[in-house]
This record gives structure tokens, C-alpha cells and sequence, in this order.
């Protein structure tokens, strides 16, 4: 059984790994440029297996909603919410039958940070691979832990007090 990625990489079930997209130009169309989002749909692949990039940044009247930190005396409330989506359509074909069926999926990263002249590129790309990071999950890998984490298991046993 193998599944098709609309991205140009496969994975099969003895899990191969897929390559991170990195859109590449020709590769994607714009569909939606509007103020504050964007729609990339790829346009080199099969119609029965879309994929779409989204982009969104909103504007978020107080960051410091539902925070544990609290804002210093006349520091800005206000902030950004930066959203990345990946939606696309998985096709599984059996290998014995040739039969195919389909699987929608999506993944996105959503930002929430304050308007702030401190905050660098450099210090959010660090905040997102902490979050990436997250998955690894110490010993296990990426993988195994997805595979605990995708049948309801998030209790790690190596942070129990000893």
C-alpha cells in the first residue's frame, strides 16, 4: 500500500519520509490574494488529489487574553495572530487490487504574538521549532510519538516525579 502526496513525495506504508514542502515557484498558483491571506493551490499535480498553501495574519485586540503574563504599565495589547495551513488530499492505493481511496488532511501553525520592536525573526523561528520539537518527545522520535499521540496517549512517563 503506498500514499500519494500531491507534493511530489510518497509515502509508503513502511514509512519513507516525506520531504517538507517548500513551495516552489511554477509549482503553485495563487488563488486568493486579499488583504491579509493568501491562497496557493498546486497546479502541477492530479485534480483528484488538491493541495492548498494558506496564509492569514489578523490583527488580535490583547495577546495578553487568557495568558499568565500580564502587561507592564502603557505596554501595547495589542497583537498579530499569523496563520500557516497545509490542506491536501492523500490517495491510497492497495497494491494488490490497484483500488485507491482518499484522505483529506490538513496541519497549520498558528502564531499569536504581540506588536512588540523586541521580537526578531530569529526568536520566532526558535519558538516554532520548540513547538516542533514538541512532537520528538524525547527518546522515541517524531514518529512513534505520533503514532502514541494520534491514539490518545499524551501522558510522557519520563517526566512523573520520581
Amino acid at each position: 500500500m503506498s500514499i500519494s502526496v500531491l507534493t511530489g513525495s510518497s509515502q509508503t506504508s513502511a514509512g519513507s519520509a516525506v520531504m517538507p514542502l517548500a513551495p516552489a515557484a511554477g509549482s503553485y498558483g495563487v488563488a486568493i490574494d486579499d488583504p491579509g491571506q493568501t491562497v496557493l493551490v498546486a497546479v502541477d499535480g492530479d485534480l483528484d488529489t488538491p493541495n492548498r498553501i494558506r496564509y492569514a495574519v489578523t490583527n488580535v485586540s490583547d495577546v495578553f487574553k487568557g495568558s499568565d503574563a500580564s502587561p507592564a504599565a502603557g505596554q501595547r495589547v495589542d497583537g498579530l495572530s499569523v496563520l500557516c495551513q497545509v490542506t491536501e488530499t492523500w490517495k491510497v492505493t492497495e497494491s494488490e487490487t490497484g483500488s485507491s481511496y482518499y484522505l483529506p488532511m490538513s496541519a497549520h501553525l498558528v502564531l499569536k504574538l504581540p506588536i512588540d520592536a523586541s521580537i526578531g525573526s530569529d526568536a520566532l523561528a526558535g519558538l516554532i521549532a520548540r513547538l516542533v520539537g514538541t512532537l520528538d518527545r524525547g527518546e522515541k522520535g517524531i514518529a512513534d510519538n505520533l503514532a502514541s499521540l494520534t491514539r490518545g496517549v499524551t501522558h510522557l512517563p519520563e517526566f512523573d516525579a520520581a
